[in-house]
């Protein structure tokens, strides 16, 4: 799990901050991407996105880094880091704050790195251009993050090029990298979908070491539920463009109640699970990104929808301080109970 929580008094700062961020293709008839996301990132945690291929995670992700793909935009809600709002800064000054504060990491590391050039020119170009530090420092500095990460023999690694390494040992690299500049959070996109089993493990296990030791904050996207459930402090939940859950990682288990997220935990096999037992899966399939969603996007494939659920978006209830979901049956559930309502995102 990421760092030990803090009394009320010492709640860190957060920072990463999106509040109703809306993201949608740049046409004249725009796709809507994102559906009016809201969510943080306090330093020295560890939160992971979960949610099925298509449902925004890496497009929250990209939004953040301020790398969204061309013809993709931002076109409402604001996005914080370090407390300031990206489009408040000047286009140098939101480089240099990015390139510092926030680093990215991607499920391929191959596309992060130029496969005609050595490790080492790569990774000394961070601290050269943001820092103007010497080529010696810098590669020094580089070897001791390599280092940092689980590399023993960073000598060779820097004189290597990208296909001289094996998958793991090149995300390693790619963390590493993003590890030059100090950042106070990691993006963490999908970093294991192209590694073994065994080396997944060591990534995650890498990263939650970095949270721990170094007070780096995590956002750990990811469609693997449960394996987010283990290595993280906080889960939230994404279908189709919104945000569904949210709930602390310990209370996953036994505490989620969207149906969404229910079904995401019984779709993961365990090791009772018959090898001959036909694997569970969600009935159904993602709304296509171009349909336009009157109500919950999730009611199609829903065991509890009702009437509502087709023509209204379900407005986020905080069941408790750490607790929010987006869901007319809970709703309904609780309607006996008071609780807090929040905007809808």
């Amino acid at each position: 799990m990421g760092t030990a929580p803090t009394t009320r008094d010492e709640v860190p700062a957060d920072v990463i901050g999106l509040s109703d961020l809306v993201v949608t293709t740049e046409s004249s008839d725009p796709v809507v991407i994102l559906r009016g996301v809201s969510l943080t990132v306090r330093a020295g945690e560890l939160v992971g996105l979960v949610g099925e291929s298509g449902s925004g995670k890496s497009t929250v992700a990209l939004a953040i880094a301020d790398l969204l793909p061309e013809g993709v935009v931002r076109a409402s809600g604001s996005v914080r880091v370090n407390g300031e709002a990206l489009d408040a800064l000047p286009a140098k000054r939101r480089g240099a704050l990015l390139g510092r504060k926030v680093a990215l990491v991607l499920q391929d590391p191959s596309a992060s790195l130029n496969p005609v050039r050595r490790i080492g020119p790569q990774m000394i170009e961070v601290l050269r251009f943001h820092f103007g530090v010497s080529r010696a420092e810098a590669l020094r500095l580089a070897a001791d993050r390599l280092r940092e990460v689980g590399i023993d023999d960073p000598g060779r690694v820097l004189a290597s090029y990208p296909d001289m390494l094996s998958g793991g040992m090149k995300q390693r690299v790619v963390i590493a990298m993003g590890l030059l500049a100090g950042p106070e959070v990691v993006i963490a996109d999908e970093p294991t979908t192209a590694l073994d089993v065994r080396v997944q493990a060591s990534v995650l296990d890498l990263l939650v070491r970095l949270n721990s030791e170094k007070d780096v904050a995590i956002l750990l996207v990811s469609h693997n539920i449960v394996a987010v459930g283990e290595y993280c402090d906080r889960v939230i939940v994404m279908y189709a463009g919104t945000i569904v859950e949210s709930l602390a990682a310990a209370d996953l288990m036994a505490s989620a109640r969207h149906p969404y997220t229910r079904a995401l935990i019984g779709s993961v096999p365990s090791l009772e699970t018959p090898t001959q037992a036909e694997l569970p899966t969600i009935p159904g399939s993602p709304p296509d990104p171009g349909d336009v969603l009157a109500g919950c996007p999730f009611e199609p494939r829903c065991p509890l929808a009702r009437a509502r659920c087709a023509t209204e978006l379900p407005r986020r209830i905080a069941l408790d301080e750490s607790h929010t979901v987006a869901c007319w049956a809970v709703e309904e559930e609780l309607a006996q109970h008071p609780v807090r309502l929040e905007p809808s995102c």
